[in-house]
């Protein structure tokens, strides 16, 4: 059996980079929400059915955020775990 080897700095920077793209994943939810809600002169059928498409792309971006910032906490988690045996 082969031992595991984890570096908690290593843990820390894939968290920070998880917490950048969910951050940027909100932004865009937010962006696109936003665009849609200034748009006022476009009214209709169609235009409903575009905006609930819409939506739904922007609710499915925030959900890949949520699920991204649960990953980069548990690499947050894990790391500082890590940091904490090594010194008992």
């Amino acid at each position: 059996m082969s031992a595991v080897e984890f570096d908690p700095d290593e843990l820390d920077r894939g968290a920070a980079a998880l917490a950048r793209s969910q951050q940027a994943l909100t932004t865009e939810a937010r962006a696109i929400r936003s665009a849609m809600s200034g748009m006022s002169r476009f009214r209709g059928r169609e235009a409903d059915k575009f905006r609930t498409q819409i939506d739904q792309q922007a609710r499915q971006l925030s959900a890949h955020a949520e699920a991204l910032a649960k990953q980069s906490q548990m690499l947050r988690t894990m790391a500082n775990d890590i940091r904490s045996l090594r010194w008992r």
